[in-house]
């Protein structure tokens, strides 16, 4: 907050979250969170608003027993794709799909991130 303005806003997720841009569930486990996205008023962008939440939101998340916050960024993102090293987040694998004639085949490797995930490949009609 700014003079009672909210500058900068950040979305959690626990026990499971969703991708819109992939249109898929997955589970987390109990010591995980999960980063839908974050925003910042343009005005407040470069002046280290972003990272200064990024910190706040981990500091708390830690302090009640979370060990892991995960996020899925879109590859052509290139503003998210630029800010993560400097907050500590490093990629941990690729989750995506391909579809042929409406069949959809998911897939998702990563190196145990979600560690809870029941299904990390399957085939899904549309």
């Amino acid at each position: 907050l700014h003079r009672g303005q909210v500058v900068h806003a950040a979305w959690l997720a626990f026990g499971t979250c969703y991708s819109y841009l992939l249109d898929r569930t997955y589970e987390l486990a109990r010591d995980q969170a999960y980063l839908h996205g974050s925003f910042t008023q343009p005005e407040f962008r470069r002046q280290g608003v972003q990272l200064a939440g990024t910190c706040h939101r981990l500091e708390v998340l830690r302090e009640r027993g979370y060990r892991r916050v995960l996020g899925l960024v879109d590859p052509r993102n290139r503003l998210a794709n630029r800010t993560n090293p400097k907050t500590g987040y490093t990629p941990a694998g690729v989750s995506g799909f391909v579809e042929v004639f409406g069949v959809r085949r998911y897939f998702h490797r990563d190196r145990d991130a979600f560690s809870a995930l029941a299904r990390r490949g399957y085939w899904r009609k549309m």
